[in-house]
């Protein structure tokens, strides 16, 4: 079996990961909020290298994104990697 088809029948797609991740993060706790201010005054600014959205606090002026502050930040592993481990740890 070849790498891709490895990765096509074993981890989830990119925009899959983000969309689990968001809602997990944002969702179930009423809505994107600042990490700085707590405010949910927040524009939409974009997207980071790695495909997480990226959020600009209209409030405090901080940045932020998906990752930030997550197990996720900071690494070196793609976004579907480190959801296939999350969801290999997590599912026992």
């Amino acid at each position: 079996m070849d790498k891709d088809a490895v990765k096509e029948v074993f981890l989830p797609n990119r925009e899959d990961c983000f969309k689990f991740l968001r809602k997990k993060r944002w969702d179930e706790k009423g809505g994107v909020k600042c990490l700085y201010c707590r405010s949910q005054n927040i524009h939409h600014n974009g997207y980071t290298t790695k495909g997480a959205r990226k959020y600009k606090c209209r409030e405090c002026g901080k940045y932020f994104n998906d990752l930030t502050g997550t197990i996720f930040e900071n690494r070196h592993f793609s976004i579907e990697g480190l959801c296939r481990l999350n969801l290999y740890f997590t599912s026992y």
